[in-house]
């Protein structure tokens, strides 16, 4: 069974003079599991049921949403990127 554990996104850009990838901000959030029949946390607060994890979900990407509206359009030299961690359970 697979196991989402985190999800991060970032804002990066290249350095303009090495042209290397920086990393300029990033936004982790963490979940973890304490058992088979116990509940999900994510960054640390108690979720009693799947529909819980979900309806956190749905707040965080419409809460983020509404705040990407208000910026500006993202200069063409930087970028955002997800990267979701999952763990994997040999039961």
């Amino acid at each position: 069974q697979e196991y989402l554990s985190g999800l991060t996104f970032a804002l990066c850009s290249k350095q303009p003079i090495t042209g290397e990838d920086i990393l300029l901000e990033k936004y982790e959030f963490r979940l973890t599991y304490a058992g088979e029949n116990t509940h999900a946390s994510i960054n640390g607060q108690a979720l009693d049921s799947k529909n819980d994890l979900k309806s956190q979900a749905k707040k965080f990407l419409r809460s983020l949403i509404a705040f990407v509206e208000t910026l500006d359009d993202l200069p063409e030299d930087r970028w955002l990127t997800m990267m979701l961690k999952v763990i994997f359970l040999n039961l």
